[in-house]
């Protein structure tokens, strides 16, 4: 049996979520955000313009969240939303930037040091083309 959930409740997932994420309680905020684009998707397809809306947002919680962990040495924790928060970034440039800022970070604490190059490569190229500098003082 399908359940079919109208925008209404999306839209209340989301508020959830934002209520969370301003407590401080991103995880909560996430898992929020992760059930509503599926929600989305199932209701609008995966390229409408709320489903890329719900993307954006999810992914600038998903960075901010493993810079966190990053901060703390949590570096699996890290890893493991900079993976999510890379596929969802796949077509919006300035959120692309931002995560292989974060990845390029997250390499650099593992000591992988030309990975982490290639991530601050792929970053200036995306800044370069879009002629826009992404928080160039937040890289860490």
């Amino acid at each position: 049996m399908e359940v079919y959930i109208d925008d209404e409740t999306v839209s209340e997932l989301v508020s959830k979520a934002k209520f969370r994420q301003k407590q401080g309680r991103a995880e909560e905020a996430i898992e929020l955000l992760e059930r509503a684009l599926e929600v989305q998707i199932s209701v609008g397809g995966a390229s409408s313009v709320a489903v890329q809306k719900l993307s954006d947002e999810l992914c600038d919680i998903l960075n901010g969240c493993a810079l966190k962990h990053l901060q703390h040495d949590e570096l699996d924790d890290a890893f493991q939303l900079l993976q999510k928060a890379e596929v969802l970034s796949a077509t919006n440039s300035v959120a692309a930037a931002v995560t292989f800022n974060n990845l390029a970070c997250y390499y650099r604490r593992k000591s992988k040091v030309r990975r982490a190059l290639s991530y601050l490569e792929k970053a200036l190229r995306i800044e370069t083309r879009c002629r826009v500098a992404v928080n160039p003082a937040g890289t860490r």
